[in-house]
């Protein structure tokens, strides 16, 4: 930085790169604060879009595992989203299980699994959200 005297006061001179970071800060946050107004006021909030998938059963001990993947595809957050898997045969449901995701933020992915005494391997698997509550 540079002195200078004027008057009998003491002047500090600013570099030019300080004044050009300084302007670049100042856009940046401006611009931040635009755009969060924006999405605050103007964007329209699509409602939890929940889909679930069932992967490949898993043989574990006491029965078997079937990885689960949810999806929200929608704008808002869900909480205790509830997804109940059934295994089914040509007869009809043979074993139901239940589990719960606590929270499912807007546009992500979660994984869990739902646990069968029979072997889904032998049967349908049959994977949905059932519910969820808002956060």
């Amino acid at each position: 930085m540079a002195l200078s005297e004027r008057r009998g006061k003491t002047v500090v001179q600013v570099p030019p790169w300080e004044w050009a970071f300084g302007i670049a800060g100042l856009v940046l946050v401006v611009a931040t604060v635009v755009f969060l107004g924006y999405e605050a006021v103007a964007r329209h909030r699509a409602p939890p879009d929940i889909t679930v998938r069932a992967e490949p059963a898993i043989a574990v001990s006491g029965g078997y595992l079937v990885p689960i993947s949810a999806m929200n595809r929608g704008d808002l957050a869900a909480a205790n989203v509830k997804v109940q898997g059934d295994l089914k045969s040509d007869s009809g449901t043979v074993e139901t299980s239940e589990m719960t995701f606590q929270y499912l933020p807007a546009r992500s992915e979660r994984k869990g699994g739902l646990f069968f005494a029979q072997d889904p391997r032998r049967l349908k698997v049959v994977v949905s959200a059932r519910g969820y509550e808002e956060p």
